[in-house]
C-alpha cells in the first residue's frame, strides 16, 4: 500500500498528478485523505480536472476520512487529475490514500 502525501515547507507547496483515459461521461472522485498529527500545521489542498478545481479539502485530523469531489463533465480521451496544496507557509502535510474515479 502506498500513500501519497502534500507538504508545503519553506514556502514550497507540493502536488502530484496522473494522466489517464476517459471515456465520455461525467466522473466524480473519491479518495481518503488525512491530516499529519503529529508535527506542523493543518493542509488544505485542491483536486483539479484537467486544471479546473473540482474541490478544496481541509482533512480534519490524524484519521483517514472519505471526501468526494464536485462531478466533472469529460470528452473521451486524455485527462489529467491533480491535487496540489495550497497552504502556503510553515510545514504542513495531508496524505492521501485510495483515490477511485467513478461516473457522476
Amino acid at each position: 500500500m502506498q500513500t501519497a502525501y502534500l507538504k508545503t515547507d519553506g514556502g514550497v507547496s507540493g502536488e502530484f498528478s496522473q494522466s489517464l483515459t476517459l471515456a465520455a461521461g461525467t466522473y466524480k472522485l473519491s479518495f481518503k485523505a488525512a491530516q499529519r498529527a503529529s508535527f506542523g500545521g493543518v493542509q488544505s489542498f485542491n483536486v483539479l480536472f484537467d486544471n479546473a478545481a473540482i474541490g478544496t479539502f481541509t482533512p480534519a485530523s490524524g484519521t483517514f476520512a472519505t471526501y468526494t469531489t464536485n462531478s466533472s463533465a469529460a470528452t473521451a480521451g486524455s485527462h489529467t487529475i491533480k491535487f496540489a496544496a495550497t497552504t502556503t507557509t510553515g510545514d504542513n502535510t495531508a496524505f492521501i490514500d485510495d483515490i477511485v474515479i467513478g461516473a457522476a
